[in-house]
């Protein structure tokens, strides 16, 4: 009983420490944890009062809208908050669900999650990863108290936060269709019903819109396709390099406990609990993930950024590794202080293994690209007052935040897709052109605005970036008279 309670104090300590350490950094570093979805989830969030069908914009995600609108509205500081909290919250919850499945040291998860680089870096983020994942380890705790109905109706809304909530779906229906969970079966659809039906009522959607609005649903991704194994090998980034081998030990533990279990019949701690909603769900995912990058489906661009909302799952997992290795220690004092030491040891290994630990120029500041617009929107304040009257054209989604612009109107913010390569730009005007946005997005070359003697050079702003100082990040200001 006594570890018990000293293992819920130092869970508490380390919730504690994650709070009060990312709430410094959110206030005095400048990063935003991804310069691309991190800031246009923010901004679709932010602006959602103006446009309210971004409550029902598939992209954004209409669940993460409807809960981050509120915090967005106190400034990209607000989003920061909100995902610092949740994912500290996410680190009781992994303690939690480590007890509830038989983990004795489970103060160990929560520790673990704590320390993974990216639970770190894209807290700092307005990503949907870190609700992703505070929901789906808080349904898999009501599961595991029986609170049944509670879990599923909250599953049931998970895939409008992230499209992974379908496979998690998937899951869940195998898991319950052998637990013969027959009729709480249909509380898996709940949320499409009501969105569905939600989506007709206020813009007249089409009975099916939640299916064919979804833009990850059919079709090739413009961003091509990637190595068998991209994931496998990234996930370090993720995880921190002595926790990516633990966390793949892990997997090969629960491949073996699943046959010595189901098909051996043998008697080993390990459930279909432990099979199915954490093995289960983070294989799942993962396979999903390196499969649509392999094939270049579903819109991937093979960013390992996206398992963070099964991190506290590989948590859980890599601390059923260490816990099989620790209940095979004397039940002593001395045990205790290794066990102590290794965890220290790994939180070193995560912070000063440099390729892979947090990197304070990489990850927690401002990128050498936002550095660029930030220059810029500073230069347009100060010498063109008439940039707020006339349109502006730009893809970089960071633009809208420095400029405190509305990136979804169209009379603010025409479509410089259309306009540009159509010849009808709207004049006078201003086109902030960026090396990565402006030609990726939206097929914007520099050579071919420069092609065109209407574009006038205003002022260019280049940064090298300091971990590639051969890369050079590039934003520049034409004006069309």
């Amino acid at each position: 009983m006594s570890y018990s309670i000293s293992q819920k104090k130092i869970t508490l300590s380390v919730v504690i420490l994650f709070f009060v350490t990312m709430f410094f950094i959110a206030f005095t570093c400048s990063g935003t944890g991804d310069e691309g979805d991190s800031i246009m989830h923010f901004l679709y969030s932010k602006w959602a009062f103006k446009h309210p069908y971004h409550f029902f914009h598939h992209w954004a995600k209409p669940v993460y809208v409807l809960i981050t609108c509120i915090p967005a509205q106190f400034g990209f500081i607000g989003i920061q908050i909100f995902n610092i909290s949740i994912n500290a919250i996410s680190i009781y919850l992994v303690f939690l669900t480590a007890q509830k499945l038989n983990i004795k040291h489970a103060w160990l998860a929560g520790l673990l999650l704590a320390i993974f680089p990216h639970q770190i870096i894209y807290s700092l983020s307005g990503l949907t990863e870190p609700l992703f994942a505070f929901i789906l380890i808080a349904l898999i705790l009501l599961w595991l108290y029986d609170k049944k109905i509670s879990s599923l109706l909250i599953l049931s809304f998970l895939p409008f936060i992230r499209s992974e909530g379908m496979v998690v779906i998937v899951v869940f229906l195998m898991y319950m269709l052998l637990k013969k969970e027959w009729r709480l079966i249909p509380l898996l659809i709940v949320g499409h019903l009501v969105y569905t039906v939600a989506g007709i009522l206020a813009y007249d959607k089409s009975l099916l819109w939640v299916f064919t609005e979804n833009p990850y649903a059919v079709g090739a991704t413009s961003y091509g396709n990637g190595s068998w194994d991209t994931f496998i090998n990234n996930i370090r980034y993720s995880t921190g390099i002595i926790l990516y081998y633990v966390l793949w030990s892990g997997m090969l533990l629960g491949l073996v406990y699943s046959v010595l279990k189901f098909v051996l019949k043998k008697n080993v701690s390990f459930t279909l609990e432990d099979m199915f909603l954490i093995y289960g769900i983070f294989f799942s995912v993962f396979f999903f993930h390196s499969f649509a990058w392999y094939k270049g489906w579903f819109h991937s661009f093979g960013l390992i950024r996206v398992m963070v909302g099964v991190l506290p799952l590989a948590a859980i997992i890599c601390a059923k590794v260490l816990n099989e290795l620790f209940c095979r220690l004397p039940n002593n004092k001395s045990s205790y202080y290794a066990i102590f030491a290794t965890a220290l040891l790994i939180i070193f290994f995560n912070f000063f293994i440099k390729k892979y630990a947090i990197s304070s120029m990489r990850d927690l500041n401002l990128h050498e690209d936002q550095q660029c617009q930030q220059e810029m929107a500073k230069y347009m304040k100060a010498n063109y007052s008439d940039y707020e009257k006339l349109p502006i054209y730009f893809t970089a989604p960071y633009i809208s935040e420095v400029l405190n612009m509305d990136l979804f109107d169209e009379k603010i913010r025409p479509d410089l897709k259309n306009d540009f390569h159509n010849n009808t730009m709207h004049k006078p005007c201003y086109l902030i052109w960026d090396d990565w946005y402006a030609p990726v997005e939206n097929q914007v070359k520099l050579e071919d605005v420069q092609a065109r003697p209407e574009f006038k050079k205003i002022k260019e702003f280049s940064k090298y970036e300091i971990l590639e100082p051969t890369k050079k990040r590039t934003t520049i200001i034409f004006k069309v008279e």
